[in-house]
């Protein structure tokens, strides 16, 4: 089974967060992002569509407590 992957600004938004606040990846997943149009969200129904200008999401939707864990 692949692995999903977690966008590059998603990534860097972590890091930022946990950078300038001084927090945990935990707490930096309960964060919310402004998302780049061009990405995918959650539609909330189990599929995927096209986020707008502006959307802003939490960022555990984007990537798992293990994987912020292993990028911190």
């Amino acid at each position: 089974m692949s692995r999903p992957v977690v966008p590059g600004w998603a990534i860097r938004a972590l890091q930022e967060l946990m950078v300038k606040n001084g927090i945990m990846a935990s707490e930096a997943l309960k964060q919310t992002v402004t998302v780049p149009v061009d990405c995918m969200v959650p539609d909330g129904f189990g599929g995927k569509r096209q986020a707008m200008a502006g959307e802003k999401h939490p960022l555990s939707s984007f990537m798992c407590r293990r994987t912020a864990y292993n990028i911190a």
